[in-house]
């Protein structure tokens, strides 16, 4: 725990370093090859008796649309009819006569439409149907923090989300996050991953393994002078087939070997 939180800190953000190609992500980092490195956090699944519990989860009560909406949105609204809508009614909005234009299609167009077929059938309730509802909203924690004090998100549709960092002084400029969660760390993961590989032929680039465990606590697992595959690789990047293959043949998937470590 206390090895994992001294490599997390002084984490601060810096963008500019992805580049349309692999040369150019070459050109921009060689000068700093020896201060790279790479941060693997395998993300556990929560552990039950979390759930619910403020110290695990970011808890918020959220307003939602009504019965009434919920039921325009799913059988009513068509895509194209409701763009015709909001282009037909864009100019009111510009003059002012409009406020909200969403409000005032649904208020015109649906609502009336809906009311009208739901009055066909038995006890329907118009106060009930057309009442704003309040969900509670439940956000994992990180306990991973930002050098300014700022909790970090980890994307949680990840299973394991990759740091890939300059040091630069005493802090470690994160340059790129990556994992399969969605097309941009996808993308991330694929570049960063290349990039990285290419650069650690010449200079050890050390690549860290750290899982948050089922209590959200990190925990320092191992450090690698290998290339660490995880999922995302290969996607959202047109990565010449050669080199994939390469990175693939000699690269550690962990997430599939993570207890042969």
């Amino acid at each position: 725990m206390k090895e994992a939180a001294k490599l997390l800190q002084d984490l601060v953000y810096r963008s500019g370093y992805l580049k349309a190609t692999i040369k150019e992500g070459i050109a921009a980092l060689k000068p700093y090859a020896k201060q790279l490195e790479v941060i693997h956090i395998r993300i556990d699944y929560p552990d039950p008796s979390t759930w619910r519990k403020k110290e695990y989860w970011h808890i918020s009560r959220e307003e939602i649309c009504s019965r009434l909406d919920e039921r325009i949105f799913k059988h009513l609204v068509d895509e194209n009819e409701y763009a015709a809508y909001l282009k037909r009614y864009r100019p009111a909005q510009v003059r002012g006569e409009i406020k909200d234009i969403d409000e005032h299609i649904m208020d015109t167009h649906y609502r009336p439409q809906a009311i009208k077929i739901l009055r066909r059938k038995k006890f329907f309730n118009l106060a009930r149907w057309t009442k704003k509802r309040i969900c509670m909203e439940y956000h994992r924690r990180s306990n991973l923090y930002w050098k300014n004090g700022d909790e970090h998100r980890f994307d949680y549709r990840n299973s394991v989300e990759s740091l890939f960092i300059r040091k630069k002084g005493d802090d470690k400029e994160v340059i790129g996050v990556g994992g399969s969660g969605s097309s941009g760390q996808r993308e991330m993961c694929t570049f960063f991953t290349a990039v990285f590989y290419l650069l650690g032929k010449k200079t050890r680039i050390p690549h860290y393994l750290v899982k948050q465990n089922g209590f959200n606590e990190l925990e320092y697992v191992g450090r690698k002078y290998r290339t660490v595959l995880t999922p995302g690789f290969g996607s959202n990047f047109d990565l010449d087939k050669h080199l994939y293959r390469e990175i693939l043949k000699k690269g550690f998937y962990w997430k599939t070997h993570f207890s042969k470590i």
